[in-house]
């Protein structure tokens, strides 16, 4: 069956190369049909193993992940408060598939939020806001973790236009904030994150 991916057919159909005039020939029948089913099993089957394990980054192992955080210069180990921290499989696909996704943007308002959902819909609220005087800020309604802090510094993933400065502002709203802010006040709460220049 040929693969969608990259629409090619690995198979080899060995058969169609003998000259009609061996048509009939035993020896030579049975020594290409074993052959071809050598090709079926082996070259077939390497092949669609190749494509589903490496190529297809959706699909790939942690070997064939590796190979795409190699070509894509996307780190699997980060420090963390002092802790070199792995990511797991899922985590470092998702990373993976946002560096290439960064690759194809313009890098415009919907695009950005639609990274953004991909990369932080099940934690919560992420956006981009244009501020109009060549800078954006990504807005997260939720705390993010040290160890998306430490991915978000150390991995361009945030697209941003060329000559436009961006900032991160990161809060659940139980952060410190002045009265009619929604936020909680002095001594109550800490302050948000906020990561100049990302």
């Amino acid at each position: 069956m040929p693969n969608t991916i990259l629409n090619y057919d690995p198979s080899v159909d060995l058969t169609k190369h003998i000259f009609w005039q061996y048509n009939n020939a035993p020896a030579i029948n049975s020594l290409i049909n074993t052959k071809q089913n050598w090709f079926n099993k082996n070259q077939t089957e390497f092949w669609n193993d190749w494509v589903k394990n490496v190529l297809n980054i959706t699909t790939a192992n942690d070997y064939g992940l590796s190979i795409w955080g190699a070509l894509l210069q996307v780190p699997r180990v980060y420090n963390v408060e002092g802790d070199d921290i792995t990511l797991t499989t899922n985590q470092y696909r998702t990373v993976l598939l946002a560096r290439l996704k960064l690759l194809h943007t313009r890098a415009t308002v919907p695009e950005i939020n639609k990274l953004l959902k991909f990369l932080f819909g099940q934690y919560g609220k992420a956006y981009v806001v244009d501020n109009f005087d060549m800078t954006i800020t990504y807005r997260f309604n939720f705390n993010l973790s040290a160890l998306q802090l430490a991915v978000l510094q150390n991995v361009t993933l945030l697209p941003r236009p060329a000559g436009v400065q961006a900032v991160i502002v990161a809060s659940d709203n139980v952060v410190f904030g002045f009265n009619g802010s929604s936020a909680q006040p002095f001594d109550n709460a800490p302050f948000a994150t906020y990561i100049h220049n990302v």
